[in-house]
């Protein structure tokens, strides 16, 4: 889990805190975060979700089991129930949400990562562009719901 001073204040009441991998980050740029945490991750997939949103208990399952397909680079949540897996065409991107998404580890440090010039819009677009070149394909994952609660900041 990346996170500045702040957010990590919150999560140290937690039952489960010290299950958790805690870097702190105080810089404030997104990309710049999501790129230390995808540095820092010791597994195959790195899941993303905001500071403004909660999870549903089974987040995590959702998102991560789309993975079984070998040609899933990136995973988000739609509203329907059943899995599908897009592959980009005609020049067009899939549209993934950085608020709530997973992406194969292997493939975005491939990608370079995160641009840290989109500090704290339009970072997930950039991805998708990356994503869409070599066809990488994204996987839906219906069941994976997070709510968004949209936190006022000054800086964002």
């Amino acid at each position: 889990m990346v996170a500045d001073s702040d957010g990590l204040s919150g999560v140290r009441e937690l039952p489960f805190f010290d299950d958790l991998k805690i870097i702190e980050f105080n810089e404030a740029n997104k990309s710049a975060a999501r790129n230390h945490e995808i540095a820092e991750a010791a597994g195959e997939i790195v899941a993303f979700i905001d500071d403004d949103l909660v999870a549903e208990p089974t987040w995590l399952n959702y998102l991560t089991a789309v993975f079984r397909d070998p040609d899933a680079a990136a995973a988000l949540e739609v509203a329907e129930d059943q899995i599908s897996v897009l592959t980009p065409s005609n020049g067009r991107a899939i549209k993934t949400e950085g608020t709530n998404m997973a992406l194969c580890r292997d493939v975005i440090v491939l990608m370079g990562g995160f641009d840290p010039a989109f500090r704290f819009y339009l970072d997930e677009t950039d991805v998708n562009f990356w994503l869409m070149y070599p066809c990488h394909r994204t996987a839906i994952a219906p069941l994976a719901q997070v709510h968004h609660g949209y936190k006022a900041s000054a800086t964002r």
